[in-house]
């Protein structure tokens, strides 16, 4: 039986994925308008990059990024307790979890269960036999 595509759960994620690259993208204009810092420069260079490679190789493999997403913006609620504000700690761990979910969900409907049908194990059973 073949599952029904879903472009909700398919395409979601993946925009939120590339929503969340272009705002830390956004950061990084801001802070390289400011005055150039290295560290700063580098930093949020490298998190744009993984946040698009994630949301690109979701498509051949939405668990490990769906893993990494949730990985990611755990890590970045940790760092971030009481440095910023609630709203703007929710916004850049939230949108990453919820993400991972929706690519890990996405990742699990996309494997087929093992075909248990006695008809096709009967049939399988009647080829040996004429074979053999």
């Amino acid at each position: 039986m073949r599952r029904r595509f879903n472009p909700i759960l398919f395409l979601i994620p993946r925009i939120l994925g590339f929503l969340l690259a272009g705002c830390i993208y956004l950061f990084f204009i801001d802070i390289s308008s400011e005055g150039f810092q290295f560290e700063s420069f580098v930093l949020i260079a490298t998190f744009g990059t993984v946040y698009l490679g994630l949301t690109l190789l979701s498509w051949v493999q939405p668990g490990i990024s769906g893993i990494t997403f949730i990985v990611l913006g755990v890590l970045y609620l940790f760092f971030a307790l009481g440095r910023l504000q609630l709203f703007a700690m929710f916004i850049m761990s939230g949108i990453p979890i919820f993400a991972g979910l929706l690519f890990m969900i996405e990742g699990r409907s996309r494997k087929e269960p093992p075909d248990a049908s006695p008809q096709k194990s009967q049939n399988r059973e009647v080829k040996k036999r004429v074979n053999a």
